[in-house]
Parts: C-alpha cells; sequence; structure tokens
C-alpha cells in the first residue's frame, strides 16, 4: 500500500525586518547636489554667456569622477529646469541653450 501525502504545509523561514531594511536603504551620495555642481561649474567657467549642458557633463566626470549615465543627466536637466523655475538659474537662449546663474544667487 502507499503512503497518502500528508497535508502539512512546508513553511520557508522568514527573513527578518532589519534584513529587509538594509537591502533598500539608500547609498548616501559622495557628491553635493547637482544644483550646487553646476553653480560651482558656472562659476569656475568664468564665461559671461553660461556654459552648455556637454560642459556641466565634462565637468562632472573631471572634478567628481563620476560616471555620466542616463540618471546623471536626467539629474542634470532636472536641477537645470527646477532652477529655472525658482530663479537660480537662467536660461537665456531657452529651455535646450547655455545655463547661467541669475545675478542674486552668484
Amino acid at each position: 500500500m502507499s503512503a497518502a501525502p500528508s497535508k502539512t504545509k512546508k513553511t520557508t523561514p522568514s527573513k527578518s525586518k532589519t534584513a529587509a531594511k538594509s537591502k533598500g536603504a539608500a547609498k548616501s551620495a559622495t557628491h553635493p547636489p547637482f544644483a550646487d555642481i553646476i553653480r560651482e561649474c558656472i562659476a569656475d567657467a568664468g564665461d559671461r554667456t553660461g556654459v552648455s549642458r556637454p560642459t556641466i557633463k565634462k565637468y562632472i566626470e573631471e572634478k567628481y569622477k563620476m560616471e555620466v549615465t542616463a540618471s546623471v543627466i536626467s539629474n542634470i536637466n532636472r536641477s537645470i529646469a527646477y532652477g529655472a523655475e525658482k530663479g537660480t538659474f537662467v536660461l537665456p537662449k531657452g529651455p535646450s541653450g547655455k545655463v547661467c546663474c541669475s545675478t542674486s544667487h552668484i
């Protein structure tokens, strides 16, 4: 005679809450906020007409040793757009042109 299958459930060990929290914890950034980086780049360039986005990307690569990925480019663009709304940055030639610091935020 064959044995009937047992009706007991197999339980899997559950992960502790601390282990789950440590995996989801965000890494702290090793650089200042992107708005501050852009402001530094504009100040270091010294050009009255502003700096272009490729110049900002090169500045980030050289000074902060960051790889410019799609997420970094997105953060740069969002910082510029947010700064333009708040009055920190000026876009004299439109949203795709050079970026300048406003005179009140130099």
